[in-house]
């Protein structure tokens, strides 16, 4: 289980709804746009994307009024910034500040949740979809870790162990996920977890 994607971008490598179309429309930026699910998006079912660019062509913001306006405010916020470790950040501008995204299936934790809620709302999302830094994700190729978290057993355990927001329950992969007292399972055992948490 680990950290989401951090931007710390000044909002310059996210792209709304509103904004959407602009990029979608651009032959150069389209090839970047990405799925970005927050928790808002994972909470709610909102729409947001983002600029990935880890395999930006250097050529790219040339031919790209979008890439390169978004591109130079990321740079020029981060040098505005107080932080040492964003002002450092400032020479890679198309690159977010932490990544932490595998091109692999993983299941999306949110770091936050309400206390009225029985389960956490969890949810698996494909290779292209990244998840932002108010997420946890882990590769769940066979659904053991989605079956776990959907658990009452689990529940009991985040609602003990874990910090809270206000009343919201603070989910965390230290202190909760990694502190989580599973015994040892049999090939059969941790089978019927996964068709449980299918079910």
């Amino acid at each position: 289980m680990v950290f989401g994607n951090l931007p710390r971008d000044g909002g310059n490598l996210g792209v709304e709804l509103e904004d959407h179309e602009r990029f979608s429309s651009d032959q150069v930026a389209s090839k970047y746009l990405r799925k970005f699910v927050g928790a808002r998006e994972l909470l709610h079912a909102k729409d947001r994307w983002c600029l990935r660019l880890v395999d930006l062509d250097p050529a790219d913001p040339n031919r790209s009024a979008l890439l390169r306006e978004r591109i130079n405010a990321v740079r020029e916020w981060r040098l505005a910034s107080n932080a040492k470790q964003a002002r450092d950040a400032a020479e890679t501008p198309h690159l977010f500040w932490y990544r932490s995204h595998a091109e692999v299936p993983h299941l999306v934790v949110p770091s936050v949740s309400s206390e009225t809620r029985p389960f956490l709302p969890t949810a698996h999302f494909g290779p292209e979809v990244i998840s932002s830094n108010l997420n946890f994700t882990a590769e769940d190729p066979d659904g053991f870790a989605f079956a776990i978290i959907s658990s009452s057993a689990f529940m009991t355990w985040l609602r003990a162990i874990g910090g809270k927001l206000e009343s919201r329950l603070r989910f965390s992969n230290t202190v909760v996920w990694n502190t989580l007292p599973l015994p040892d399972l049999t090939t059969d055992a941790r089978q019927r977890i996964i068709s449980e948490g299918k079910g």
